[in-house]
């Protein structure tokens, strides 16, 4: 689903702003007089309002971390959408569910 860093990136874009580029706002001040910086990664946006850069990381879990789009989309999707369907339910993103359960347990009794 996200073969590239790109990909990952447009779809956290579609999914904070949407679709319009009207709705693009800047996430410190809430200013919409927004613009492009070509070649401006890692903050590719500028807000006129606030005189900032920014980017799709700023406020969110993703904003003091050095990984990249595609690794975090794979890790939300995974965990928005884990089901019992799954091929393996009990691993997880961080390992064997059952390690990681005797582990639990084992600490807290």
């Amino acid at each position: 689903m996200f073969p590239d860093d790109a990909t990952a990136e447009r779809w956290f874009k579609t999914q904070r702003w949407g679709v319009n580029r009207e709705d693009l706002h800047c996430p410190r001040c809430g200013g919409n007089r927004i613009r492009s910086v070509p070649f401006g990664k890692p903050t590719p946006c500028w807000c006129s309002d606030c005189r900032r850069n920014f980017s799709v990381r700023i406020g969110s879990v993703m904003e003091c971390s050095k990984i990249g789009y595609q690794k975090w989309a794979i890790a939300i999707q995974n965990c928005l959408f884990r089901n019992e369907t799954a091929p393996s339910p009990k691993v997880g993103l961080f390992g064997s569910g059952d390690r990681l359960r005797k582990r639990h347990l084992s600490i807290s009794a």
